[in-house]
């Protein structure tokens, strides 16, 4: 049990906080108040408190942690494909529990809001893998795209796909409903494919498809 400016360091991971208890047995570490941590691919965290289980022979066979009371977690440039070090080009995501595997995987849940240079979304529950380049929003969840031509995006489960850091296609489903400056479009599953940042094309479908553009309505299957 340490106390006050409390380091530690190993490959995977380096952390400060004002007090940790380290379970050798568990190879589990307790971080409590100012935690501020980085990984080793370059994940950065802040928050109040955090728990850490490194990979062991016998244990688990990779490391992860979770934490707690609304922490800030930077995404690692080195998953995201941004230039490390940059903040400019960063993903960030704030929640009150966030949990990680393995420094790819991330799970948060409560108010949770995450947002890059194309991008804010909001839900209260979201799950985020790194190296697919994939993220799904659930419950509540809302997407506000900041291209050229800025939209938003509503639905009971939300799913966003990238490639090099460039938003390829959101798909939103049950009661969709996707709005621009001059376009409101309602169904049950929208899907928008993006080439260049733009939108190039949407798809809707599974219930009576309806679109308003200024006087103009369409409704379709």
């Amino acid at each position: 049990i340490l106390y006050h400016n409390v380091r530690y360091s190993e490959e995977r991971v380096t952390m400060s906080s004002d007090r940790m208890v380290y379970y050798t047995r568990e190879e589990r570490l307790v971080a409590e108040g100012n935690v501020k941590g980085r990984t080793a691919s370059g994940t950065r965290f802040t928050g109040p408190f955090m728990e850490y289980f490194g990979a062991s022979p016998g244990l688990r066979t990779e490391n992860s942690w979770v934490a707690t009371g609304r922490p800030f977690v930077r995404m690692s440039p080195t998953e995201t494909g941004a230039e490390p070090g940059s903040d400019a080009d960063s993903t960030d995501m704030t929640a009150n529990v966030i949990r990680s595997r393995n420094d790819s995987l991330l799970y948060a849940s409560g108010r949770v809001v995450l947002e890059r240079h194309d991008m804010r979304a909001t839900s209260d529950s979201a799950f985020v893998d790194n190296g697919e380049e994939h993220a799904q929003f659930l419950r509540d969840p809302l997407i506000v795209g900041r291209g050229e031509r800025p939209f938003t995006l509503v639905g009971t489960i939300i799913d966003a796909w990238s490639k090099q850091r460039k938003l390829e296609r959101v798909v939103a489903r049950h009661e969709a409903v996707a709005t621009s400056d001059s376009l409101t479009l309602r169904s049950d599953t929208i899907d928008i494919r993006f080439a260049e940042q733009e939108i190039a094309r949407i798809f809707a479908w599974g219930t009576r498809a309806r679109a308003e553009a200024g006087a103009q309505v369409i409704e379709a299957d």
